[in-house]
């Protein structure tokens, strides 16, 4: 192999390693039912100016939901729930 074609070569492998993995993998479901919630988590603390105590999620419904019960410092005794798509 001569000093061009190696340097190709590692151009194009350094290229490949550059990819964000969305464009090499499809995303995981859970994965980006996780990444969701996680913004709109941060969403609901940051509005009620609040620290994150606690997270319960059930399992997916029929409709593809899942229940989210969050509590924060602010109201620690009081839960706060919303449905979130799966």
């Amino acid at each position: 192999m001569n000093r061009r074609n190696f340097l190709q070569n590692v151009m194009l492998a350094a290229g490949a390693a550059l990819l964000p993995l969305s464009a090499v993998m499809p995303e995981d479901p859970y994965d980006k039912f996780l990444r969701t919630l996680r913004t709109r988590v941060i969403e609901v603390v940051r509005q009620d100016q609040a620290i994150l105590q606690r997270i319960e999620i059930d399992p997916p419904t029929e409709r593809r939901y899942r229940l989210v019960r969050i509590w924060t410092d602010r109201h620690p005794e009081r839960q706060l729930s919303f449905y979130h798509s799966y």
